[in-house]
């Protein structure tokens, strides 16, 4: 088991489609097989009360929620991808502690790659062009990393693009399908990878790595996910503050201190010297973008008081917005929690908010608790302003840091 979760959070940001099914989707399926084997051979379940408590109640609520679907076919694609990514939870309850800490490191080294590659292809845009990019990623890449479907939906409803200073700019896309996905993917490494740079064998090549992490994350001019890093940075503190109150002593090694003087130079001179100060400053200005997104909040939030239960039935939102949409079409409430509390009710959105909340609670008294509490507090924090469950990139990973988290028993219990 151990070396087939090894295998499948290596290649988690390197997924290809295969007859419209992700990679990540099949060997989801080769680990449920593998964990459904080896229960009927022990007779053994290995479960942790809460989150599969809440994980539970959550999928049971979405289940129902098809009750009141208008298109029912929306809602069992919806259920069978949420069942085929969470048999992820049940398999990772069942690993110790470091054994979790072994595949986080396993996914910072492969999400430092996948990260090195989106970089290159954004930069390529400086050397032959935006237009060249654009279509070698929408016309070659995109069909081989998510099929024909989905990256025909890409190429309509494109995000590939940022406007600023008068200017179009790529987003750091690289072999995600989208800005928003990638963005959310640095944002729950970041944590851990400066976590594991005190172990590092090689500090300086992984300090690098950190580098290009937070490069990716800063290319895909994705405005939640740069107010996500501040979430991340105060849980992160708040562990550490307490930490170190209650041991009585803070440990700084020289290196963390330059690492953090290089990376605060490094985000200063980003911000000053490149489009990224507009983007920020954008976050506090009422573009057209966000004066869309409130108007969404408020649609989203009548519609969701209007069906307070099961909400309309999960997935399908878009028909609430619009009788004769797609499928692919991108209605959704811009709001993870908003989302839910539409699709299958406020049960739902408190499910999975209680599962966040608890998470980042528990974090402070686990090993390695400041940086998984803080890559949940990021993810958490860009769910206010996206809505990004359904991926095969970024919920496995999640997921791999809520039980990393609740796997562990909490050591600062009196």
């Amino acid at each position: 088991m151990m070396l087939l979760l090894h295998i499948f959070f290596a290649v988690l940001p390197f997924q290809l489609s295969l007859g419209g099914i992700s990679t990540a989707r099949i060997l989801a399926l080769g680990i449920a097989v593998i964990l459904a084997v080896d229960i009927f051979r022990t007779r053994r379940v290995t479960i942790i009360p809460l989150p599969a408590l809440l994980i539970g109640l959550l999928l049971s609520i979405l289940i129902l929620s098809g009750l009141v679907a208008q298109d029912h076919h929306w809602w069992v694609r919806k259920i069978i991808f949420l069942g085929n990514i969470f048999v992820l939870a049940a398999a990772l309850m069942t690993r110790t502690g470091a054994e979790h800490r072994a595949l986080i490191q396993t996914a910072v080294y492969s999400g430092m790659g996948a990260a090195t590659l989106l970089l290159l292809l954004w930069g390529a845009q400086f050397i032959v062009g935006t237009n060249t990019i654009d279509a070698v990623w929408r016309t070659v890449m995109a069909p081989i990393l998510f099929g024909a479907d989905v990256s025909s939906a890409l190429t309509i409803y494109s995000s590939a693009y940022v406007h600023i200073g008068g200017q179009d700019y790529l987003r750091g896309v690289g072999l995600f399908p989208d800005p928003h996905v990638a963005a959310a993917y640095m944002v729950l490494l970041i944590p851990p990878a400066i976590a594991l740079y005190r172990h590092a064998a090689h500090p300086i090549r992984f300090g690098l790595g950190i580098a290009l992490l937070f490069g990716a994350l800063f290319s895909t001019f994705t405005r939640g996910a740069y107010v996500a890093l501040v979430g991340c940075g105060m849980v992160a503190l708040a562990i550490g503050i307490r930490h170190a109150i209650r041991n009585g002593v803070i440990h700084l090694h020289l290196r963390d201190a330059v690492l953090v003087g290089m990376g605060m130079i490094a985000i200063i001179v980003a911000i000053i010297a490149t489009p990224l100060g507009n983007r920020i400053g954008d976050i506090f200005t009422a573009d057209t973008s966000v004066r869309e997104r409130l108007s969404i909040y408020r649609d989203s939030t009548a519609i969701a008081l209007d069906h307070p239960i099961l909400g309309v039935g999960l997935g399908n939102y878009p028909l609430m917005i619009n009788p004769h949409a797609d499928y692919r079409d991108p209605y959704y409430a811009h709001n993870l929690f908003l989302d839910l509390a539409v699709d299958g009710g406020f049960a739902a959105a408190l499910c999975i908010a209680a599962l966040l909340i608890a998470a980042i609670y528990r974090a402070r008294c686990v090993r390695m608790g400041a940086a998984l509490g803080a890559s949940v507090a990021g993810y958490t924090t860009h769910n206010l302003f996206d809505t990004i469950l359904f991926s095969t990139h970024v919920l496995p990973l999640l997921l791999l840091l809520l039980m990393a988290i609740f796997a562990q028993r909490c050591i600062l219990k009196s």
